[in-house]
């Protein structure tokens, strides 16, 4: 009986693990599914990357990719000026280290956008890295807007050494305030420390 129930148990093992990694699919599928980003599983011996059929489809992309990482810049997928730091990406997975990284690529439509990519390491029992789970998220509005906030910074920047070096008087009118005030260093020696200048109505 007890050599009757070890076979069985060495029997039901396989299924039991064949089991346990179906429902691993399905949730890894249907986390895919409800989430924005897109999710890449990626065989690091095997330099292989594997995405749901849904990614692939929304994306043109082969569902198995070879020769990753060098595919996507082979397809001039992933742009020139982000080749670099996508490739440190890759590499710092290989070693076993969670890396974020920000890259311009192509979407579906071959137009270019901007990604953010985060990696995590999966480890085995020896704690040698074997694969990764990578989360690519579309941030094109967040790095636009930022790029925004740079030019406007860089405009006030100029405005205030074409004003501080201006032989002119330069004065400000303030809405709120219904006044004018020196800005230029001409108009504040003029002016020195009078008063506010009232618009006259």
């Amino acid at each position: 009986i007890t050599l009757l129930y070890h076979v069985q148990r060495c029997c039901d093992t396989p299924k039991n693990a064949e089991m346990q990694l179906r429902i691993r699919e399905e949730e890894y599928r249907i986390a895919v599914m409800h989430s924005k980003n897109i999710i890449l599983r990626y065989n690091i011996q095997e330099r292989v990357v594997y995405v749901s059929s849904e990614v692939a489809k929304a994306y043109r992309i082969p569902s198995v990719i070879e020769n990753m990482p060098g595919f996507l810049v082979e397809s001039e997928i992933v742009q020139p000026e982000s080749v670099s730091d996508y490739m440190n990406f890759y590499e710092g997975i290989a070693k076993g280290e969670n890396r974020s990284v920000e890259i311009k690529a192509k979407d579906a439509r071959n137009i270019s956008r901007w990604f953010l990519g985060v990696s995590t390491v999966v480890f085995d029992e020896k704690q040698m890295p074997v694969s990764a789970i990578i989360s690519f998220s579309d941030i094109t509005e967040h790095k636009q807007k930022s790029s925004e906030i740079e030019l406007l910074k860089e405009s006030e920047q100029l405005l205030q050494i074409i004003v501080e070096s201006s032989p002119k008087i330069l004065l400000k009118y303030d809405f709120n305030a219904d006044s004018f005030c020196s800005i230029s260093p001409v108009a504040k020696a003029f002016f020195g420390t009078l008063p506010e200048l009232k618009n006259s109505k």
